[in-house]
Order: C-alpha cells, then structure tokens, then sequence
C-alpha cells in the first residue's frame, strides 16, 4: 500500500518513502475456562521495496528468535522482499513468540526511520525491539528488528479476527533532514499540516507548533476524532497550549517517541466561588495517546476565597504534563519537567466554607481509562495552607492529591514508574476548622480500581504542621482498590503501599513486573526507552 497525500505537498526534504509488509496470523487457544479460540490477523501493508542505485531496503530474512511458556511456532515463516507472514500459537497468557525480521538496505545511502504506526487489538500485542524512529539504517548494512507476539492482559475479545498493523517507514536520509525542532513557536501562527491515508484512515502528519496549533483549532472546534502524527520534535517556545477543552479528543495521536517541548502554564489567581481549572497539554481524553514525550512547566497557585455571606466555595484543580482527565488510552509516554502547586483556602468573617481540591499526576490528573507503558521524569512541589482575614471560626480546608503517574485512579494503571523526587508541604494557620489533607505516592496519590506492574524510585517526602493529614507513600498515596507487583525503592519514602525492594533487586529485575520491563543499569526501563 502506498500513502497517498490528501493534501498539500509541501516537504523541507526530500521524502522517498518504503512501507514493509508483514502479515502475521496469531492464534490463541486459551485454556482457562470461558475462554475460546481467537484468530487474530496483523497486516503491514505497502510498497515494500524501493531498488534504485543509491537506495535500496527490503527484507531478506525472518526467522524465530525465542518461545516462552508454551507458545511455538505454528508453521514456518514465510517472506517477500515487502511481506513476512508469521503463524504461531500462545495456548496461555503467559506465552509469547519472538521473531527476528533483517531489513536490509544495499544501497549506498542511508536511510531513516520516518515512523512505526501500529495499531493492536484487546487480545493481542506487539513488542517491537530493534529499530525506532528517528534511527538510521547505513547504507550497505542491515538491522534486526525483533517483533514479540504477546497475550493482551486487557484481552476482552474473544472467537473473532481482529486486524493489527504496523508499518515501518523509511525515508531517504539527506543533508536536509533533521529531527529537531523545526520551529519556535510565536504563540498564535497556524497552518494545515498535510494528512496521508493509513491502512484507510486519515493522519495528520504534525511536523512544526504552526501544525499542531492547526490541529489544536480543529480539536476545540469539535472535530476530535481527528487523528495525528508527528514527524519531528515540536518547539512551543515557552507558550502554554491545551487542546479538547469543551469535548474529550476521541481520535489517536501517535507521537512516534518525539518530543512536544517547551510548553509552559503560569497561573496565580484568587477567586470568590467555585471554579474548575485544567492544566495539560489535552484537557480530556477518551482516544488513544501513545508514543508522545512532552516536556514543560506547570506553575498553579491558586486561592479559594469566599466574601459572600453564609457561602461555600469549592475550587478544584487538574494538573498534568499530557491529559488533565483521562478517560481513553495514554500508553508508551513521558513527562519532563516540573509541576509546582501553590494552593490557598482563605475566609472572613461573613463566609461559611472554603474548600480547595487540586489532583496533580504527570501522565494524567485524574484517570478513569487506562494508562500504560509511562514515565514521570517530573519533578513536583507542591504547597497548600489555609488562612483567615479577620475571624478563625469558620472553615477552609486544601486538599492535596498527587501521583507521579496519576493524581487519582479510578481506571488502570499498569507499566508504569516515576522516577522524580516529589515534595509536599500542608500547613495551617491555626487548628480551628483547617485541615490540609495531602494523599501522594510515586504512581499514584489515590487508587480506586487497579494498579499492577509499576514501580517508584523518586524521593517522596511531605512535611505537615498544624491541623493536618496526609500520606506519603512509595506507591500509592490511599488505597481501596486493587495493587498487583507495585514497588518502591528503599528509602524513598517513610511508609509503603506496595512492596519496599532495594536498589539491587530492582535493578536486576528480582521482582515481579510484566514483559515491558527490560533490565537496565539505572533501574528497569520499559522496552520502547531502549
């Protein structure tokens, strides 16, 4: 399948595209009860083989790499310089099959990886070791691509085919190339990025801020199905930027492992009543958010001040580096950065209440979906005491609820670890009618469904006076869902909900976490970060 261009052509570079074609035929017969038979059928499709003097890849072997528990090689693999068909069985959930695909380029000019798209069903994933955008293939060389047939542990579809591709393409490396970023953004300027054609669905490849302000404009205007590529490293220049404000994008934005950097939101304020404020690069979520690194600077103080007579003001806050709520997909991404919270309940003597409630995560604020495959690299502050003008009789309370992953869950989270040092202050002016109440934990402050396969090895630390709680654990800040394989390093916190390892165990991976963990010197990483 070729990419077709929808709109207009305009490139900094020269772009010759190939597109290899994989067709794999994955059966699962699944053992335990309720479970049947499940064909599943990937498809990487296109024009697989670009054969001129200077340039030439395709592949020129496939072969079985591994099998664990029980999955095996159904028939032998099948190849074309553009196509691999591979056929194998996974009888439990525990199963995989790893398979060696060589694409070669004989040419005598390298070639670079534009991007992977993949598309995975509910019972099925992929693992892709190897290559990654951005890499390059020498020319006259080759290099190994290791893709992993895995069992889903979110798998809900079962006795039917489900079509998962992905497609690898290369572009012809040139002086002109570059995967920096391309443009520093003014704060305003936009322009309409061309859209390509995907296995029958539309993309927007995003290659500077002017494109993603585009898309941005599109999202808030109510087009949030729309779907997106990035093509280089996004410059934002010190601008804040949020999209999906009045509907959650429902669409999938595919960062390709680049990188939207340079996002920064200030905001000091007082306000006399209920508010809700949101801080993060989409402020909801119910698509798909994958391979995306972002980077900024998120600064948030806020006042709950009440002046109206017998009144209740309640002011609540969602901040994060990538989604404000998440109520879709965030998977294989990052934040960098840092998150600072500065929140303020204040009364007199004409008031009632003043409650301020701020959810702070670095993936996502408040999760009700599914968050998988990420990492919090952000540092956060966070600060919060209640003050009274002129009268202590009355109430204010600050309430503080933090995650590195996120503030608070009521969906998944799986796969995930902060490795950031996270410090909250509570304190209170006097103890009559103030509390402070902060819940943090390295993957999440507040779990109220599932969190499995994580880890924190961030420094978590809260200091409290006056009339206040709070909880600053490895893991999770409160517990009353479920925890599976969740660990904190050693001496990162003083109380644990999860499991204290030290640092030897979990660098050498003598604990229990999922398949997308590999070891590294510095504490496991997850498979895409390698």
């Amino acid at each position: 399948m070729t990419i077709k261009k929808k709109t207009k052509n305009k490139k900094t570079f020269s772009k010759t595209n190939i597109i290899l074609t994989i067709s794999v035929l994955v059966i699962l017969v699944f053992m335990a009860s309720g479970y049947a038979l499940l064909n599943t059928k990937l498809t990487i499709g296109g024009k697989g083989k670009l054969d001129i003097p200077e340039y030439k890849i395709f592949v020129s072997d496939v072969k079985v790499a591994s099998t664990s528990n029980g999955g095996y090689q159904t028939s032998t693999p099948t190849f074309t310089d553009n196509e691999v068909a591979l056929y194998n069985t996974l009888p439990n959930g525990n199963s995989s099959v790893v398979y060696d695909v060589t694409i070669q380029n004989t040419g005598a000019s390298d070639a670079v990886v534009d991007y992977i798209y993949v598309s995975s069903g509910d019972a099925i994933k992929y693992r892709i070791i190897g290559v990654s955008p951005q890499e390059t293939i020498k020319g006259l060389s080759n290099t190994t691509v290791q893709i992993e047939v895995l069992y889903s542990e979110n798998a809900s579809v079962v006795n039917e085919s489900q079509p998962l591709m992905i497609n690898f393409r290369f572009l012809k490396k040139t002086d002109s190339y570059s995967n920096q970023c391309t443009l520093n953004w003014d704060g305003s300027s936009s322009s309409e990025p061309i859209a390509v054609d995907i296995y029958g669905k539309s993309y927007y490849q995003i290659t500077n801020a002017n494109e993603l302000n585009w898309f941005k404009n599109q999202v808030d205007s109510g087009n949030t199905s729309i779907n997106a590529i990035l093509d280089n490293d996004i410059c934002m220049n010190g601008h804040s930027f949020s999209m999906a404000n009045n509907q959650a994008y429902t669409g999938t934005f595919d960062g390709q492992n680049r990188t939207i950097e340079g996002l920064s939101y200030s905001r000091d304020v007082e306000l006399d009543g209920d508010f809700t404020y949101n801080s993060a690069l989409f402020l909801q979520n119910a698509g798909v958010i994958k391979n995306l690194n972002v980077a900024g600077n998120i600064y948030n103080m806020s006042v709950v001040a009440t002046s109206t007579a017998n009144s209740y003001s309640y002011g609540y806050n969602y901040l994060s580096g990538i989604v404000a709520n998440n109520s879709g997909v965030i998977e294989n991404s990052s934040y960098s950065g840092t998150i600072t919270a500065n929140e303020h309940a204040q009364v007199n003597c004409s008031v009632a209440q003043a409650h301020n409630y701020t959810y702070v995560g670095g993936i996502a604020a408040n999760n009700s979906g599914v968050i998988r495959g990420c990492v919090n690299r952000a540092t956060f502050s966070l600060t919060g005491y209640a003050t009274y003008s002129t009268c202590n009789i009355y109430t204010r309370e600050v309430h503080i609820t933090s995650g590195g992953i996120a503030g608070i869950n009521s969906g998944f989270i799986s796969d995930s670890y902060n490795q950031a040092k996270m410090d909250a202050n509570g304190s209170m002016r006097s103890t009559t009618r103030s509390l402070y109440v902060g819940l943090i934990g390295g993957v999440s402050g507040s779990n109220e469904k599932q969190c499995q396969d994580s880890y924190n090895s961030g420094a978590i630390s809260q200091t409290l006076s006056g009339n206040t709680e709070g909880s600053a654990f490895g893991v999770i800040g409160v517990n009353t869902g479920t925890i599976q394989n969740v660990y904190f390093l050693s001496g990162t916190a003083n109380n644990g909900i999860g499991t204290e390892v030290n640092a030897g165990d979990l660098t050498n991976l003598n604990i229990t976490l999922s398949r997308a963990f590999l070891k590294s010197a510095n504490y496991p990483k997850l498979f895409w970060e390698l």
